[in-house]
């Protein structure tokens, strides 16, 4: 079967028509390496053009996809992924991957529920659990059809965010380091590992313009990159932050400790400040949610997040009221000049 391998920007993609649909994988930006992964779909689909699907004991895939995380995924999202196949050999273990059916997905999904855990976090441990499966299809195992196992219900909490004293409280609450780190969290709404692999070559002063980009290391999410504009005051905490650095320090947020150090201290801080609620993450919904008190619209703000899709960006709507409401005024007083009453009254006559 086909596959086109096609460009978009600096990435390849490959395409193909499986199952009377078209599929799309990414495969990086390596061309040698998207050529090699594309001769791998074709070799699948032959072989299950073919009838030549493979079995596989279930902790043989559970460690072949292990392997392909650590390659391919960061290193959060490594741990995320162990974590949920640790759940399910505590749940019941497995014996092939055909038996990761449907079936034992939704007894899972009702374990884990009856054991307390939050609909969220269930919900994301099956979409791992179907990106694993994703895997196993591509690479031509055998295995039930589990796309069609629902999510569970759940409630759209508002996301908790720093008010501007609280902000002031934590910086009152911590050293030089993390008033830089927290600075970058309200005017910035860097995510953690974007705080940790943000150097100073991604920063132009000049043009007052913050770059959240790859590097040899590290990728952001989705591994879209994007811009996010200077504001004045933290260009100026910056400026005298980067002179109390070493020279040679290329990193603006100098962490040697583990990355869940990082939110672990941060925690501390909260706790020094007083603040009963929130987590390193709160900076982040702290920036959006001050953008949306001020009227700035979702798109904007998404953009600014890194957000794939403005759905995501829906949860700050509610504190756009005001804004709306000063929107509402635009609109023009149909019926003023007597039309409409004259209207009405021909129609109650």
């Amino acid at each position: 079967m086909a596959v086109a391998l096609r460009q978009r920007g600096k990435s390849y993609s490959a395409y193909w028509r499986e199952d009377g649909k078209v599929k799309e994988k990414s495969l990086g930006s390596n061309m040698r390496l998207a050529r090699i992964e594309m001769s791998a779909i074709e070799k699948r689909l032959d072989d299950k053009k073919n009838g030549a699907e493979k079995e596989i004991l279930w902790e043989d895939y559970v460690a072949r996809y292990m392997n392909f995380c650590e390659t391919n995924m960061a290193p959060a999202t490594v741990v995320r992924v162990r974590v949920v196949f640790s759940n399910i050999r505590k749940y019941m273990p497995l014996r092939n991957l055909r038996d990761m059916t449907p079936e034992f997905l939704e007894e899972y999904k009702l374990a884990r529920k009856n054991a307390g855990i939050e609909p969220s976090t269930i919900n994301r441990e099956i979409v791992t659990v179907k990106s694993s499966m994703k895997s196993a299809a591509q690479w031509g195992y055998a295995l039930p059809n589990i796309w069609g196992v629902r999510k569970m219900p759940t409630v759209k909490k508002r996301p908790v965010f720093f008010t501007h004293e609280e902000v002031e409280k934590l910086l009152a609450a911590a050293d030089p380091l993390w008033q830089m780190a927290i600075r970058l969290g309200v005017f910035l709404g860097l995510r953690r590992g974007e705080m940790l692999n943000l150097r100073w070559d991604d920063i132009d002063f000049q043009n007052d313009i913050v770059r959240i980009k790859p590097n040899e290391e590290w990728h952001p999410k989705d591994r879209e990159e994007r811009e996010i504009p200077l504001h004045p005051e933290l260009k100026s905490h910056l400026n005298r932050w980067r002179a109390a650095c070493k020279n040679d320090e290329q990193r603006v947020i100098p962490w040697y400790y583990k990355v869940i150090a990082f939110s672990q201290a941060f925690s501390r801080i909260i706790q020094r400040a007083g603040i009963n609620k929130g987590s390193l993450h709160t900076l982040r919904h702290t920036f959006a949610s001050h953008l949306a008190m001020a009227g700035v619209d979702l798109l904007r703000i998404g953009r600014m997040m890194g957000h794939s899709t403005v759905v995501t960006t829906q949860i700050y709507a509610h504190l756009l009221s005001s804004s709306l409401k000063e929107a509402m005024t635009f609109m023009p007083a149909f019926g003023s000049n007597g039309a409409l009453n004259s209207h009405v009254a021909i129609e109650r006559s």
